[in-house]
C-alpha cells in the first residue's frame, strides 16, 4: 500500500508540474504576443504580419512590373513611326513620259538613294527645299527598304515644310509627362494609389487603341500628349505602391529588380517592329501590351501605408486580413487591435503635423535628397 501511495504521489507531483510548465507557456506566448503587438512602432512591422515576403509580394510584383515594358514601348515606338523613307519620288501619272529622261536627285533624307523627279510636275521654284518638294501635291511616292513598310511620315506626308512636325508629337508626348508629373502625386496622396493607377491605365488603353484609328495628324499629337500624361501617372503611382507593400530593408532589391522590365519593353518592341512592318501594326501590340494592367484590380490593392495614414482603419484592417490569409499567414484578434492602435497613432501623427510640400526644403537632408532626385528625374 505504502508503494502504491508513493507512485501515486509522484505521478500527482509530475501532473501539477506539467500543468505549471504548460501555464508558464501559455503566459510566455501572450507576454510574445503582446510584445510584437507592442512593437508595431512602423509600416514595416505592419507589412511583417503579412509575411516577409509573401505569395501576394510576389505575385503583385511582377502584375504591376509588367506594366513598365508596356510605358518602355510607348517611350520608344516613335524610332519607328517616324521611320524615314529611303527616297521620296513622283508618280508617273502620264504613260507617254520617256523615264530614261528623267533628272535624277538627291533624295534629302539622310540617305544615298536618288529619287526621279519629273519636271512637268514642278509646281514652284523654291530651290531651298529637296527637290522632290516642288513635285505636285498628291504625287509623292515613298520607297522604304521594305514594300510592305509605311510610317507617319509617309501617310501623313510629313517632308518638305511639314517635315518639323515628325517630332512635334514625341515632343508632347514628354510635355505631358513634365506637367503631370507633380499632380498625379497629389492625386495619389489625396484619393490612393489604386483609383488613380487603374484610371490612368483605363485612360491609356483608351488613347492607344484610338491611335490605331487616327488619320488626322493633330488628333494624333493630342493622343500622344494625353499617352504621356497617363504614362507618368502609372509610373509613379506603380512605383509607390511596390514601394509601400515592400518591407523598408527589401526596397533597394525590389526597386532595382523593377527596372529590368523597361529593356524587356525595348526588346519587345524590337521584335514587334522586326515582324510587323506597318506603323499601325505595332500600334495594335502596344494596345495589347497594356491589357496586362487587368491583372491590377486585384493585385493592386490599395497600399495599407496610405489606408493606416489616412485613417481608414476597416479598409486596412479587411486589406491585411485578405493578404494575410491569400499569404497562409491568418491574423487573430488581437493583432487586428495592435493594428488598429497603430493606424489611430499615425492619424494622430499626421494630423499634428501639418506637413506640406515646402517641408521638402526645410530640412536640409531631405532637400538635399529633393533637389537631387529632381535634378536626375
Amino acid at each position: 500500500m505504502s508503494d502504491l501511495s508513493e507512485k501515486s504521489l509522484d505521478a500527482l507531483q509530475a501532473g501539477v508540474k506539467k500543468l505549471h510548465r504548460t501555464a508558464e507557456g501559455a503566459t510566455s506566448s501572450t507576454r510574445s504576443r503582446k510584445c510584437h503587438s507592442k512593437a508595431l512602432k512602423t509600416s514595416a512591422d505592419v507589412l511583417s504580419l503579412l509575411g516577409d515576403p509573401g505569395r501576394f509580394h510576389y505575385m503583385q510584383f511582377f502584375a504591376l512590373c509588367l506594366q513598365f515594358t508596356s510605358l518602355a514601348m510607348s517611350d520608344l515606338i516613335p524610332i519607328f513611326y517616324n521611320l524615314s523613307p529611303q527616297s521620296v519620288v513622283c508618280r508617273d501619272d502620264d504613260p507617254d513620259n520617256d523615264h530614261s529622261t528623267w533628272p535624277e536627285h538627291d533624295a534629302g533624307m539622310g540617305s544615298n538613294a536618288s529619287q526621279l523627279i519629273m519636271e512637268k510636275f514642278v509646281f514652284r521654284n523654291d530651290t531651298s527645299l529637296p527637290n522632290y518638294c516642288r513635285c505636285r501635291e498628291g504625287t509623292l511616292t515613298y520607297i522604304y527598304r521594305d514594300n510592305r513598310t509605311t510610317s507617319l511620315i509617309s501617310e501623313m506626308n510629313l517632308v518638305c515644310e511639314k517635315a518639323p512636325l515628325a517630332s512635334l508629337a514625341t515632343t508632347l508626348y514628354y510635355v505631358g509627362s513634365a506637367l503631370a508629373g507633380p499632380f498625379m502625386g497629389l492625386l495619389s496622396d489625396r484619393h490612393g494609389r489604386r483609383p488613380v493607377l487603374l484610371l490612368c491605365c483605363l485612360a491609356l488603353s483608351i488613347v492607344n487603341i484610338a491611335t490605331i484609328f487616327v488619320t488626322n495628324y493633330i488628333l494624333y499629337v493630342l493622343l500622344q500628349c494625353l499617352s504621356g500624361i497617363t504614362r507618368v501617372g502609372i509610373y509613379s503611382t506603380t512605383f509607390i505602391l511596390l514601394m509601400e507593400w515592400t518591407p523598408t530593408l527589401r526596397r533597394t532589391v525590389v526597386a532595382a529588380a523593377s527596372e529590368f522590365f523597361f529593356p524587356a519593353g525595348v526588346m519587345a518592341l524590337a521584335v514587334c517592329a522586326y515582324y510587323l512592318h506597318q506603323w499601325r501594326h505595332i500600334q495594335i501590340a502596344l494596345a495589347a501590351s497594356n491589357s496586362v494592367f487587368i491583372l491590377n484590380i486585384w493585385f493592386a490593392q490599395e497600399s495599407v501605408v496610405w489606408l493606416l495614414a489616412n485613417g481608414k482603419t476597416c479598409a486596412a484592417n479587411e486589406t491585411i486580413h485578405k493578404i494575410a490569409k491569400f499569404n497562409g499567414k491568418p491574423l487573430n484578434s488581437e493583432d487586428l487591435e495592435s493594428v488598429d492602435s497603430f493606424a489611430v497613432a499615425e492619424a494622430e501623427a499626421l494630423t499634428e503635423s501639418q506637413s506640406g510640400i515646402f517641408d521638402c526644403l526645410r530640412d536640409p537632408e531631405i532637400r538635399r535628397i529633393t533637389l537631387l532626385i529632381s535634378v536626375v528625374w
